[in-house]
């Protein structure tokens, strides 16, 4: 089975973190969805 790379995961695939970045993942949870929000400074 092929694996399927959206263009959100490629560009997480590309950037190379520091010590000196910080990286947020919010979740919000609800009965019949949820989302996910990654949040990179600099």
């Amino acid at each position: 089975m092929a694996k399927i790379v959206s263009s959100k995961q490629n560009w997480f695939n590309k950037i190379t973190l520091t010590k000196d970045d910080r990286l947020y993942v919010g979740v919000d949870v609800h009965k019949k969805s949820y989302a996910v929000v990654i949040w990179l400074t600099g």
